[in-house]
């Protein structure tokens, strides 16, 4: 019996080192990409953002983009040929659960595996990302994306400050509790896992682009001491401050 193609056209994994950047390209269909695991900063036309692991970034045909390695990183993308895409979030997070990851993974097996019935599964996990990814953005008009977001613009500006997730949401108006039950909501993580992204995000940034010294950049990024800082870059890029700055 024959099937109907699925609205996926491509599927794959990539990996890349340090400083191993996707170069400035387009795409024919839309680009669901999934960050697994690392740090990178994707441009797309002339804005650019700071991706983190279980973030997801659609980009439309024909916008010229790339990907800026900060770690190394592993990401999913799906090609997909739809007039829903249009209507998903261009930045998103995926839930606590994991649902998105799980789909993306999903796919990838579906499209290796070339079974018989490949391309009705491939519909079905298909209906399931537009499911997923709709609801994302009536989520994100709510009112607990909003504590969030304004949760984070509190992290962005005082970074360098000895936080706390009970200091961040008394600057916005919110409390604590309610902080974290957001957060894990609509960000899969804690508040403190928030800042502390934002926080080695800036540090690797200075290990990168200048000379200042380990004990430097712990204070001026809000960590506790340069081995805080050490502990942090080694647990999330695999290696120490020193070897990446040697790597550059």
């Amino acid at each position: 019996m024959h099937q109907a193609p699925s609205p996926f056209r491509n599927a794959g994994v990539a990996i890349a080192a340090i400083g191993q950047d996707f170069p400035f390209h387009q795409d024919q269909f839309w680009e669901v990409m999934y960050l697994r695991s690392g740090h990178i900063t994707c441009q797309q036309g002339a804005e650019r953002f700071a991706m983190h692991p279980g973030m997801i970034i659609i980009h439309p045909p024909r916008v010229t983009h790339a990907d800026f390695a900060t770690t190394a990183y592993l990401t999913y993308y799906l090609w997909v040929d739809s007039d829903m895409a249009a209507t998903w979030p261009r930045l998103c997070y995926d839930d606590e659960h994991k649902s998105l990851e799980r789909v993306c993974q999903s796919v990838l097996q579906e499209w290796g595996a070339r079974n018989p019935d490949r391309n009705r599964m491939l519909s079905l996990l298909y209906d399931q990302m537009n499911l997923l990814l709709t609801r994302e953005n009536s989520v994100k008009s709510s009112a607990g994306e909003a504590v969030v977001a304004a949760a984070e613009q509190v992290m962005e500006a005082n970074y360098r400050e000895k936080l706390t997730v009970g200091e961040v949401a008394r600057r916005i108006g919110a409390s604590a509790s309610s902080l974290h039950a957001h957060f894990a909501r609509l960000r899969g993580q804690t508040p403190m896992e928030r800042l502390q992204e934002i926080r080695l995000r800036h540090a690797l940034a200075q290990l990168h682009h200048t000379t200042l010294t380990l004990d430097s950049i712990a204070t001026l990024c809000g960590y506790h001491s340069a081995s805080h800082l050490s502990r942090h870059v080694k647990s999330v890029t695999g290696e120490s401050p020193g070897r990446l700055r040697v790597r550059e």
